[in-house]
């Protein structure tokens, strides 16, 4: 039976014996190039000596215990975020950012969440594709536990636990260019470097949980895809910029010919919609505008 599988690359696992011998053969008849692997090295070269004797063909053998957990990783990247760090590059209050952890803790309880932060699998998936992981594991890989904690000087600690990664630094696709590229970027290609890899895998998706959290308490998060993932209109994104910004400088000059912010408003992380002007106070071309203090911001498009 011809069934195209001539050329082809196949693993068989437990194929020392019994029906993994048995398929092994049956491929390896077909013209595929057969690796088998099992736990027992004696048992393992007999088998691929008799499979590549009755089929004449050259049967590859490895020795590998698929059963051993130490290929699933359990990791935890943490970090101090000072208080000014949040309030200049984030803009949002750390006690307000703790505030709405909470909140989110309880939603993520109550929908029986396997990862209680934000969006783990998202920079996985990224990670996984670009390094040439099983993308299919992003379904155990992606549990996690995220842990904050607002410190009595208003810093915020921050954690995640990845209890359940599941990764490789070779083998399979990571012997592919490109990914092969990418881990070697990283100094994470090749034996022993799964642990090095394991660590970034969890410092990239603390850093999305920080970014992200941030954008949905600033207000930025539906604004910056409505305004750049062109969801509710139809034009080019390049038209709506050059509206937008052409909008900003008159209302930012207009602004700056009175003398103050007329529209003035105190930034709640609790209601997004009051935040009215994406640069810091301090920051804003209206220097004049007294009543902008560290939790107000001035409603010219700076």
């Amino acid at each position: 039976m011809e069934l195209g599988l001539r050329g082809k690359t196949a693993l068989v696992t437990g194929g020392s014996k019994g029906i993994g011998r048995a398929v092994a053969q049956g491929l390896a008849a077909e013209g595929a190039k057969v690796m088998i692997c099992a736990r027992e090295t004696a048992a393992l070269a007999r088998a691929a000596a008799d499979v590549g004797a009755a089929t004449h063909a050259v049967v590859e053998s490895v020795s590998a215990d698929l059963s051993d957990l130490g290929s699933i990783k359990r990791v935890v990247a943490e970090a101090v975020i000072g208080k000014d760090a949040l309030r200049d590059i984030m803009g949002v209050d750390s006690a307000e950012m703790f505030a709405m952890r909470q909140v989110s803790n309880v939603g993520a309880f109550l929908a029986g969440s396997s990862n209680n932060g934000a969006h783990a699998a998202n920079a996985l998936t990224a990670l996984f594709i670009a390094c040439g992981q099983d993308v299919a594991n992003i379904a155990e890989s992606h549990a996690g536990v995220v842990y904050n904690q607002l410190l009595p000087n208003g810093d915020y600690y921050w954690s995640i636990t990845l209890t359940s990664l599941i990764i490789g630094t070779f083998g399979g696709g990571t012997g592919l260019a490109t990914q092969r590229e990418c881990l070697e970027m990283l100094g994470c290609h090749g034996s022993g470097k799964a642990d090095k890899f394991a660590e970034i895998c969890a410092g990239v998706v603390l850093a999305g949980e920080t970014s992200l959290g941030g954008a949905v308490l600033h207000g930025d998060w539906v604004s910056s895809h409505d305004r750049y993932g062109q969801l509710r209109t139809g034009q080019p994104s390049s038209r709506r910029l050059a509206a937008s910004a052409s909008s900003g400088s008159a209302t930012t000059a207009a602004a700056s010919t009175s003398g103050a912010c007329a529209r003035t408003r105190r930034w709640s992380g609790r209601d997004p919609r009051w935040r009215s002007c994406s640069m810091r106070p301090w920051k804003c071309a209206v220097q004049s505008c007294s009543r902008v203090s560290s939790l107000r911001w001035c409603s010219c498009r700076c």
